[in-house]
């Protein structure tokens, strides 16, 4: 069976500076004062964007380090042909009156230089202020800015209000909601409920003599082949050991696999019992990888993988190996057998590796959902390696603010859980450039 086609994206069609900035919303998915967006084009069409933080002041020494940091992801930028232009938003928290003319004035125009400099065609350049906005493209903009109504009377701001669409603030996004009561009853009944074991080693049978009665152990005669002879001993369990890791893991994987499938399957949302399965898995490094590897692939590519390599790979997996995660794979940019080393990797070295390739952002949005969902569900004495999970996905759809802020919420329950430190290391770089989430066009 072959998965249906991704619907087309809705294209939003700008004609003027005041629609652009009217879709900048429904692009990135929230609004954020003092804040630096720029979106990239190509051709008339714009495909990602980013966001940063403003500087303490538009003076040249507070600017310097956004300055170099916004160039640093131009030229970094690559989705097969690069960008043709961008365009540059800043959200100013200051107003116009107060900065008796346009705020962040000194900042666009250092900004402007720049990209000239490094010939990056800008193709817009504006401030949205409490009490109006300007285009500093625009010759004509008068020095105390144009109406904030221009925006709101815009084609595309009448439709998002004709659709009851509404866009958070930054602050309020990520945010664990209220629980339904007898949800959350529900799945702290099934955290308390005994878990199935998953499959242990059986017990080794002794060996048999030549007439096929049991060798008594110290018995052994020279040339027996009984169980009395330690090596004969020893291979057999070890051989026991091995096939009963091999059970475990497959059983683990499986398990797993069909919890990935329930979380992916955008039906919202998890029933009360897989909700109580996925804290559970996610408080387990192993599993906590499986579900990481079922997001960035399918939730079957485990068990093939596993069929490749071996169950027994994905037991007892090192969380991270070095506060530098230099231990781990290559940066392959996809997740296959070589992504995955015969030993010395870790879930930050595979996930360092893999993570800059994936590129299916656009279902992300309904995961995150799920997994807050999950969480407001979940007690809070369970909460830290979902945390760790949701922050992750945070991270990988291109919001590293909520992903900083859902992991140092899972250090404030548990400081030393190691999913949830190995994830705030990750997440202290953005994954920017051609990494950079994925927003529905503009044109």
């Amino acid at each position: 069976m072959h998965p249906s086609p991704a619907p087309p994206p809705h294209v939003l069609r700008c004609r003027s500076s005041a629609d652009f900035l009217a879709a900048l919303p429904r692009l990135i998915g929230y609004t954020a004062p003092d804040s630096l967006f720029v979106l990239f084009f190509q051709g008339d069409r714009s495909g990602h964007a980013l966001r940063a933080d403003l500087p303490p002041t538009d003076a040249a020494p507070d600017s310097v380090e956004l300055l170099e940091f916004l160039c640093r992801i131009i030229a970094d930028y690559d989705d097969g042909a690069g960008p043709t232009a961008v365009g540059v938003v800043i959200s100013s928290a200051l107003s116009f009156a107060d900065a008796e003319g346009p705020p962040w004035r000194r900042l666009a125009r250092r900004i402007e230089r720049r990209l000239r400099r490094e010939r990056v065609a800008l193709r817009e350049l504006c401030c949205v202020a409490p009490d109006g906005w300007i285009s500093f493209l625009d010759p004509r903009a008068p020095d105390r800015g144009r109406p904030l109504a221009e925006i709101t009377a815009s084609p595309i701001a009448r439709e998002a209000r004709d659709a009851g669409e509404t866009v958070p603030e930054l602050a309020r996004l990520g945010e664990i909601p209220e629980p339904d009561p007898e949800r959350a009853a529900q799945v702290r009944a099934a955290l308390r409920a005994p878990s199935p074991d998953l499959p242990e080693p059986e017990p080794v049978p002794p060996r048999a003599s030549g007439s096929g009665s049991p060798r008594a152990s110290g018995s052994g005669s020279p040339g027996a082949s009984g169980s009395g002879n330690p090596d004969d001993a020893s291979t057999a369990a070890g051989g026991a050991s091995r096939a009963a890791d091999r059970r475990r893991a497959r059983a683990m994987i499986a398990e797993t696999a069909a919890l990935a499938r329930a979380l992916r399957d955008g039906a919202p949302p998890l029933a009360p019992p897989a909700t109580a399965a996925l804290a559970q898995c996610a408080a387990d490094p192993d599993r906590w990888l499986l579900l990481a590897v079922a997001i960035l692939t399918r939730p079957e590519f485990a068990e093939e993988l596993a069929e490749r390599l071996g169950p027994e790979r994905f037991l007892g997996v090192a969380v991270d190996t070095g506060a530098d995660g230099s231990a781990g794979p290559g940066p392959h940019g996809s997740l296959d057998d070589r992504a995955i080393p015969a030993e010395g990797w870790s879930i930050r070295g595979i996930l360092t590796a893999v993570c800059p390739g994936f590129t299916e952002q656009a279902r992300l949005p309904a995961l995150t959902e799920r997994l807050l969902t999950a969480l407001g569900e979940t007690p809070t004495s369970h909460r830290p390696g979902l945390l760790a999970l949701s922050g992750w996905v945070w991270w990988l759809s291109g919001n590293q603010t909520v992903a900083t802020r859902q992991l140092a919420e899972a250090l404030t329950l548990d400081p030393e859980q190691p999913l949830a430190r190995m994830v705030a290391r990750l997440v202290r770089a953005p994954l920017y450039g051609s990494f950079v989430a994925p927003i529905p066009s503009a044109a």
